[in-house]
């Protein structure tokens, strides 16, 4: 089977049946098969690194893990505030965003603003500054 008919055969699974999906070998780090595979949704964690730190892939895989940062590996990722800004929009969970962007005041702000959920990952300083909760 090669490239295409696989992907063709990852389209025709039920969306979030890939649980148990087997990727052959050929295709574990293969991009355009990764993404369609998290599309319909495979397990992001099972990818190899480098497909699990690239952002298309992350965003498609929004849909079946919110929180997804914690199988991200680079760590740039993980402080590159556009790039959370975008996983916010997704209802995603900073929980797993680096120290100093959880603790970012101006930028959780803006992030709960877009969605409550971004408040769960918030630092215990400023979950516990009243100033800042009187400013949601």
């Amino acid at each position: 089977m090669n490239k295409e008919e696989y992907i063709m055969k990852i389209k025709q699974i039920r969306l979030g049946d890939t649980f148990s999906l087997d990727i052959p070998e050929k295709f574990k780090n293969d991009y355009d098969v990764a993404l369609e595979a998290v599309k319909h949704g495979y397990k992001f964690y099972e990818l190899g690194e480098e497909l699990r730190n690239k952002k298309e892939i992350i965003l498609a895989a929004l849909k079946y893990d919110t929180r997804i940062l914690f199988w991200v590996p680079d760590d740039n990722l993980k402080k590159d505030k556009e790039f959370l800004m975008e996983l916010v929009k997704h209802n995603a969970s900073l929980a797993y965003a680096a120290p100093e962007i959880r603790d970012d005041e101006k930028f959780m702000l803006e992030a709960i603003r877009i969605s409550g959920n971004a408040f769960n990952g918030a630092s215990p300083r400023l979950v516990r500054d009243k100033e800042f909760i009187k400013k949601l």
